[in-house]
């Protein structure tokens, strides 16, 4: 048991430096005249905000493209994943750049709450989503969210049509 193991390590190992090269190391250079050997720490980002609504659109835009030219190539490409997963990709960030891009809800800080405690329920783990928390904050939120207001479109005739059907029809017939 033990030597089939070592034979199965060994020949892991080997495949490694066959596909990847044996690592190597630099030789320490002196720096080059006139760049200085100092590098300036980058900037600290924040967490979650790499994505901006340009960002998010030039996404979008760069996945549709790479659907269409899956789908050009057509037979085996029809239907394979990689085409559906770029379709919902491209669906993904262009709902993303509209919701960067719209103006931000209005809520309540009793919603706000209850959706910082469904948040730190969801990093909890399983057991608080199974045992209802999560959805339980969440429909809390939902109650303290501001309410929207609906507008309703404008009255038509097609808008009658499609709500009251033939009775319309029979009477502009007459």
């Amino acid at each position: 048991m033990r030597y089939t193991i070592t034979v199965w390590m060994s020949g892991l190992a080997i495949a490694g430096v066959t596909l990847f090269g044996a690592p190597r190391t630099a030789a320490a250079e002196p720096p080059e005249a006139g760049l200085s050997a100092e590098a300036t720490a980058p900037a600290p980002e924040a967490k979650g905000t790499w994505l901006t609504a340009e960002r998010a659109a030039a996404l979008a835009r760069e996945y549709r493209e790479k659907a269409a030219w899956l789908r050009s190539l057509g037979g085996a490409e029809l239907k394979s994943t990689v085409l559906r997963w770029t379709e919902e990709e491209a669906a993904h960030y262009a709902a993303e750049a509209v919701r960067l891009t719209s103006a931000p809800a209005l809520t309540t800080p009793e919603a706000a709450h209850f959706r910082a405690l469904a948040a730190t329920y969801r990093l909890m783990g399983g057991a608080t989503t199974k045992a209802g928390l999560v959805a339980r904050a969440e429909e809390m939120a939902r109650r303290y969210e501001a309410p929207v207001a609906v507008v309703r479109p404008p009255e038509t005739a097609l808008a009658r049509h499609l709500r009251y059907g033939k009775a319309i029809e029979a009477f502009w017939a007459r």
